[in-house]
């Protein structure tokens, strides 16, 4: 057994499953407090980014808001309803009384933009030091590791 340039310890070529589990909790942990700190400067919550990246230029119901969150009506409807009292999303009434169609404002749009851009930046700052190849490998082994929790949800 040894000891590896990063940290962890390496039984021959497999690494320790609890190393690579505490590597990704101070990922997870490390990240959410990067982006708390963009969410609070622009007055934001993560349930207003997930709505925003679910609604975009549509105009959705509740229920089709609903579905592509995975997450129950009530919760979805007290989000989206105070989003609507702080100006970020439209509510309107559709011909049929029974459905209302929600669209981002133009105040959100800038907003949204306003963050998407600042956290790239932020990202890309974070990795300013590091190769091309290795900035690839991070993405497949990302988009990898996303599809395995994909399909065990």
């Amino acid at each position: 057994m040894s000891n590896n340039n990063f940290g962890g310890t390496i039984m021959g070529n497999k690494v320790e499953l609890g190393t690579l589990l505490s590597r990704m909790n101070d990922f997870t942990r490390m990240h959410r407090k990067l982006n708390g700190m963009l969410l609070d400067y622009y007055k934001l919550t993560e349930s207003s980014i997930v709505l925003f990246d679910i609604i975009e230029d549509e105009e959705m119901t509740l229920k089709a808001i609903t579905e592509a969150s995975y997450l129950d009506k009530s919760t979805i409807s007290r989000q989206v309803n105070s989003l609507v009292k702080k100006g970020f999303i439209d509510k309107k009434t559709g011909n049929d009384k029974r459905y209302s169609y929600f669209k981002l404002t133009e105040q959100a749009k800038t907003v949204y933009a306003a963050y998407k851009k600042e956290s790239k930046r932020a990202f890309d700052d974070l990795l300013s030091g590091w190769t091309e190849e290795e900035k690839q490998k991070l993405s497949i082994l990302l988009m990898r590791l996303n599809r395995i929790y994909e399909s065990a949800i």
